[in-house]
């Protein structure tokens, strides 16, 4: 007999990374989990949002602008993914 299985949603990974890796979790509190990712993805908007300030740009051309804005875009998108695969890795 065939069994009749739900197909799983393409989000159910995106839920699990919000709402935490279910019972494993290496704080105390498994809601540390969703405030970390809270934390850095708050970061990552308030590094844009510097990069659209007027004083940021300093009387520079917009190339050496642009480049500017992507490099400290880039390294922080980088910087906040490796912080959150180091604390999703303690936790398996």
């Amino acid at each position: 007999m065939i069994e009749d299985r739900k197909r799983p949603s393409r989000l159910s990974g995106f839920r699990v990374c919000l709402r935490g890796n279910g019972n494993a979790s290496t704080f105390a509190n498994p809601a540390w989990d969703f405030y970390l990712t809270a934390m850095l993805f708050g970061w990552l908007v308030l590094v844009v949002l510097e990069q659209t300030l007027s004083i940021t740009r300093r009387g520079r051309g917009r190339a050496h602008f642009a480049l500017r804005a992507a490099s400290a875009i880039t390294l922080t998108t980088i910087a906040s993914c490796g912080l959150f695969v180091n604390v999703a890795v303690l936790c398996h």
